[in-house]
């Protein structure tokens, strides 16, 4: 808190664990792609930059979108994760490039998102998902404090608050702390005569 107005928050997000690690898929026009599934509210496919031969700079951002989309579709073809308690939570649509020159303790990512946008912030869930993989690595403690720096220089930090399990994998329960800013607001009224007040599914 600062002259009256919080600086940052903090969340509590879902126990979030690894699928797999090294995982391969093959990819049109890149090959061989190795990488590690793992889920922090979404799955996210997390993989070193290098490997697709793109320099990591923000003039290559589309180069990157292409990439990630590519990666994700050929993973949702031939090994698609499916959460193992709750099978409607499926598919990849997230694809974390770490860049070249990070280190376990602060990493900075490029976030391709389906069907083909960055994310501003360093991205929550993939942050917390990012910790999973961490600890199944042995790069983490539960002691340690990380930073996750967005392609924008943007900034997440991610603790441990607990552990869980999920099915039969190990989870963490991540904490996320970040800033956000108010960018607009919105009101929604309710006609009393609505004959459909609570929407409808067709």
């Amino acid at each position: 808190m600062a002259h009256g107005k919080a600086e940052n928050v903090t969340i509590t997000n879902v126990a979030s664990f690894t699928l797999g690690l090294d995982q391969k898929v093959n990819v049109p026009g890149f090959g061989e792609v190795t990488y590690d599934m793992a889920y922090g509210g979404n799955f996210y496919a997390i993989i070193d930059a290098d490997q697709v031969g793109i320099e990591f700079k923000r003039e290559n951002g589309q180069r990157f979108l292409d990439a990630g989309l590519a990666i994700s579709d050929a993973i949702n073809a031939q090994n698609p994760p499916v959460h193992p308690e709750n099978p409607e939570i499926k598919l990849c649509h997230h694809v974390d490039f770490i860049s070249p020159g990070s280190n376990a303790f602060h990493w900075k990512n490029a976030m391709a998102i389906h069907p083909g946008w960055f994310d501003r912030s360093p991205c929550g869930t993939g942050t917390s998902a990012r910790m999973a993989q961490m600890v199944t690595r042995g790069l983490m403690k539960d002691s340690d404090t990380l930073i996750n720096e967005s392609w924008i220089g943007s900034q997440f930090q991610g603790r441990i608050a607990g552990r869980a399990k999920v099915g039969t994998f190990d989870a963490i329960i991540p904490t996320i702390t970040g800033r956000a800013w108010v960018m607009g607001t919105a009101q929604w009224r309710l006609d009393p005569q609505d004959p459909f007040p609570a929407g409808f599914l067709v």
